[in-house]
Parts: structure tokens; sequence; C-alpha cells
């Protein structure tokens, strides 16, 4: 089933609470009402009862519920959830509708989950006058969701991968080290960074020198900290490592960054 088979699916969004923060302990029990339902897991492991078929779930899942599902849900640990739920209704043709119950209780590992996760932040941030706006935004996501699961299941080794790659943005403070996350891939080192690569397009130390450095960006212009206590927080090895590698990506150095953003 080709992409262009979607091209003129249209959804229309029914309600902007997009992204869950959900507490520890998450369970959910829901029967779909007139809407679809595109869940997308954020956080991870458990699994979901659609209908008592049992789909498991972990971080970058999307699976489309359907109105008049009957859905079970938990995680498999006692941790919080994190979730997308985009609620809508398709504004398809007559053809087309055939072609969208091929995704009835079939989930996908999201290849853009990091995409997809930007795209739902800048949607529920659309105010709710703008109706059109959102449902467009909602209906680029929806044509993501849907490549991803035309392309097929992915090598589980890039989908562990994907999660790292989630996990060094959620807390990049951890440091992980390569050769640990490589372990944690089953892949050798030099095999891991080739895949790493692939995916994200830098090797996995400067990725996670680049998120510690954007998390003290927004530590710099939203906090109190010091440059000192930023570095530290951050796993920096010293203070001036940390503002050698912050010159050498933005241009300057954190005290200028922040007091120029701070004047202006």
């Amino acid at each position: 089933m080709p992409l262009e088979s979607f091209k003129r699916v249209r959804v229309c969004l029914c309600d902007r609470l997009i992204l869950h923060n959900n507490p520890p302990g998450w369970n959910w029990r829901s029967q779909i009402p007139d809407y679809h339902n595109l869940w997308i897991a954020l956080s991870g492991p458990g699994k979901m009862w659609i209908n008592s078929n049992a789909i498991p779930f972990a971080t970058g899942t999307a699976i489309l519920l359907y109105p008049g599902d009957e859905v079970y849900a938990e995680r498999h640990d006692a941790s919080g959830m994190r979730n997308i739920g985009l609620h809508f209704t398709f504004t398809e043709t007559a053809k087309s509708k055939k072609q969208i119950e091929a995704f009835r209780q079939r989930s996908t590992q999201l290849r853009r989950l990091s995409l997809i996760h930007e795209m739902a932040r800048y949607l529920s941030e659309i105010p709710v006058s703008q109706n059109e706006e959102a449902s467009d935004w909602a209906t680029k996501i929806f044509l993501v969701f849907a490549r991803d699961w035309l392309l097929g299941p992915e090598d589980p080794r890039d989908q562990i991968i994907r999660a790292q790659v989630e996990r060094i943005k959620e807390r990049p403070y951890e440091c992980l080290p390569t050769e640990e996350l490589a372990q944690e891939a089953g892949l050798s080192l030099s095999q891991y960074r080739r895949r790493f690569a692939k995916l994200t397009q830098t090797q996995p130390r400067t990725f996670s020198i680049l998120q510690r450095l954007e998390t003290a960006k927004r530590l710099l212009l939203e906090s109190t900290l010091n440059i000192d206590q930023i570095a530290q927080a951050l796993g920096f090895r010293d203070t001036p490592f940390f503002s050698r590698q912050f010159k050498q990506k933005t241009g300057t150095s954190p005290s200028d960054f922040r007091a120029r953003s701070r004047s202006n």
C-alpha cells in the first residue's frame, strides 16, 4: 500500500490536550468515543489491551485506536507515563476509508519519534481559535505515522538506539559511555557508531554533548545557577572544558550568552 493512498486524507482535530504526563503507577482504561485516537508512547515499556487483544509498547510505539475500542493499558513498572494522544475524526474519501481500516490493532515503532514529538509540542500551543491550522498539523502527524507504518518493522537494534536517543534527550546529565550503549544494543563499538550516525547524522559522543549544551542554554536563560553549577549538573568534567565546548558550538561563552540573552 503506497503512501500516495493517504495523500487525500485529512483529519479534523477534536481536542487540544495532546501531550500527557501521567503519575506513577499509571494505567488507563477507556472506551474510545466517536473519534480516532493516535496514541504514541513517549516512555515505556508496558502493555495495551485493545478489545482484549494484547499489544506490548515501548518508547516510540504508535497505535491507532478506533471509535468504540475498549482499551486498557499499564506500564510494566511503577513509573509515570508520558504519551501523545491525538484525538481526531477523518474527513477522508470513501476509497480511503477501507485503507484506514488496515491500521486497526497493528502497532508500529516510529522511526521519526523526535519529529512527531516536536510537531505535537507545536500543535499543543496553537490557539483554540485557529482550528484550521491545528487540523493541518494533526494531518501532518498522521501522515508521518502512516509512512512509518507502511515501512514495516524496524531492525530491533535500531529500535534500541532510538530509545537511547530519547533517553539522552530527556536525561542529558547522565553522560552514558558509548561502550555501555553499544553493549545494550548488542553491537560492537564500530557497528554502534555507524548505526547511531545513520539514525542521527552525528556520533554518539557529539550527540550527547549537543544535548547537554542545549540544556545548558535553557539553564542559563531560565535558572539562577552559576556557570560552575551548570557545568557540574550536566556532567562536564570541569568548568573550563564546559566553557570551551559551549563557545565552540555556539560562538559565544556561557557568561556572554546569559548576559546577551537577558539584555535582549
